[in-house]
């Protein structure tokens, strides 16, 4: 594999992963924020609202994960460049 599509592959590689912690991240946001309306709402916790907030924490978790993947293909794309 030449130099070139190594570099644009490891650049698509970046920008999906750049989209999906993006995604993550907000839908992590959102679903924390309804949950704890929805709580704050109504008083109480229904399974619903604890789903919801464990969803939002999970999503949020793994987008850590991923920004960790990014760094790696970072510093791999550093490494091949010189």
């Amino acid at each position: 594999m030449s130099l070139d599509k190594m570099e644009g592959t490891t650049h698509s590689k970046l920008k999906q992963y750049h989209q999906q912690r993006m995604c993550l991240i907000i839908g992590g946001v959102c679903s924390l924020v309804i949950g704890v309306l929805n709580i704050i709402s109504s008083g109480y916790i229904e399974p619903y609202d604890g789903g919801q907030i464990i969803l939002g924490l999970g999503c949020l978790g793994y987008s850590m994960a991923i920004s960790k993947k990014i760094s790696q293909l970072r510093a791999e794309s550093q490494s091949e460049k010189q």
